[in-house]
């Protein structure tokens, strides 16, 4: 590959403390990873390919941490309700439907295309406990041009008829969706046991033994109910914590890992999310969809946790991560009106970090514009959101993430290339 310069209003997060902001300027890069920043090229890249988008914002893609992919057609749905009796009467009718490959198939296509409308280019994904359907996701995610981990789910109790798996079958079909991507070099399988109530202690230590010998990663969900703790305490009644459970099977922060929700945690949860390998999906809107509580979002940056956002849905109710760090802003001022006063409500710097560099973390180098990032990026024409004339590129971002839409990006690029969401609904591979 060449080297490429991309020219806009370049903003982006180094930290959750500091915004970097280079008017008119131009990302450079060796065709994939960023070299540098520069207000002119420098005459020793003469011959450099130039994507001018000048007077657009240009800011890192956004990273999905935590999402389910078959849950696409039910969003907005059931959401006077509360998690348990949600997922027995909307979620699980609704995945039983993806062992019919041409349901999902249409299906998949579309929570694909939305998704990277939206300008998410790194994004981990729910599946269901049907393989044939969970590789297609992957092969419809790998078409698409972004990055993604995508799981098959595991549950082989406490679930619905048709959806309960043979335990040694659901760990076989997993070992083979991990050899069958194995070396995938940009969408990877990730090990995906529901939550803990949905598995047997051989399915769990099943699981922990793979994610050994693969160093495959985890994702889940924790903490993210108060009657889901107490299903876990009775299931476990001497477990130390819900945490714990997970640890004690290898499937807490021995390969990377993902806890969605992390909601009504203890002090020596919050210990153990301290891990490097760490990283909670912050999810405001299914937490509020479901009435499950309030992140205690400030508590995890205080503590140094890392943290993503995280769309969930259909508990929430839209793709948009632009939208998701609006309502972790807006549940954060709740918390520290309503909860705790000590909890002071988060900026929109720090969600701007957690939607790019924080979550983008997770996958590599990606979520930021310094040197040895991978270039990865949207760009934004925000023109129709000032009728009074363009403020500064600071006032610019606020003004996009609070009042923009899908539409107002005109162009995504992953690695330097560019990426059209409408690739998704191509033929079916």
């Amino acid at each position: 590959m060449g080297f490429k310069a991309v020219r806009g209003d370049v903003i982006h997060a180094v930290s959750k403390d500091e915004l970097r902001i280079h008017p008119d300027s131009y990302i450079v890069s060796d065709g994939g990873s960023i070299i540098g920043i520069f207000r002119e090229i420098p005459e020793s890249f003469g011959g450099i390919e130039m994507i001018d988008h000048e007077g657009c914002l240009v800011m890192p893609g956004f990273t999905d941490l935590h999402t389910h992919g078959p849950q696409y057609a039910n969003l907005g749905l059931g959401l006077d309700m509360e998690l348990l009796s949600w997922l027995e009467a909307r979620t699980f009718p609704e995945e039983m439907r993806f062992a019919d490959m041409d349901y999902a198939d249409r299906i998949y296509r579309l929570f694909v295309r939305d998704m990277v409308r939206e300008g998410t280019l790194n994004a981990v994904v729910f599946g269901t406990v049907f393989t044939e359907s969970t590789i297609h996701l992957m092969e419809i995610l790998e078409s698409s041009g972004i990055r993604a981990y995508a799981g098959k789910v595991n549950m082989d109790r406490n679930t619905v008829k048709g959806m309960t798996e043979d335990t040694d079958r659901s760990l076989a079909a997993t070992e083979e969706l991990i050899r069958r991507f194995e070396g995938s070099d940009r969408v990877r399988p990730i090990l995906t046991p529901r939550f803990i109530p949905t598995c047997s202690d051989h399915l769990l230590e099943g699981l922990g033994r793979l994610a050994k010998r693969y160093g495959t990663p985890v994702q889940s969900h924790l903490n993210e109910t108060l009657s889901e703790i107490e299903w876990v305490k009775e299931l476990y009644p001497d477990s130390g914590s819900y945490a714990g459970i997970y640890g004690s099977f290898g499937l807490f922060g021995q390969t990377p890992t993902i806890m969605a929700h992390c909601i009504h945690n203890s002090e020596g949860e919050l210990r153990m999310m301290k891990s490097e390998n760490f990283f909670a999906a912050h999810c405001p809107d299914s937490n509020s969809n479901l009435a499950s509580g309030i992140m205690p979002l400030r508590k995890f940056l205080d503590l140094g946790i890392k943290v993503g956002i995280g769309s969930d849905i259909s508990g929430g109710d839209t793709l948009s991560i632009r939208q998701c760090m609006v309502s972790a802003i807006k549940c954060s001022k709740l918390k520290h009106a309503e909860a705790d006063r000590k909890l002071l409500p988060v900026t929109l710097t720090e969600v701007f970090y957690l939607a790019t560099k924080g979550g983008g973390e997770f996958f590599g180098k990606t979520g930021s514009f310094e040197e040895g990032f991978e270039l990865d990026c949207i760009v934004v024409d925000d023109r129709e959101l000032h009728p009074a004339g363009l403020p500064g590129v600071e006032e610019r971002l606020e003004k996009y993430i609070y009042c923009g839409t899908w539409k107002n990006i005109i162009a995504r690029y992953v690695r330097g290339n560019p990426v059209d969401p409408e690739k998704a609904m191509e033929t079916r591979a």
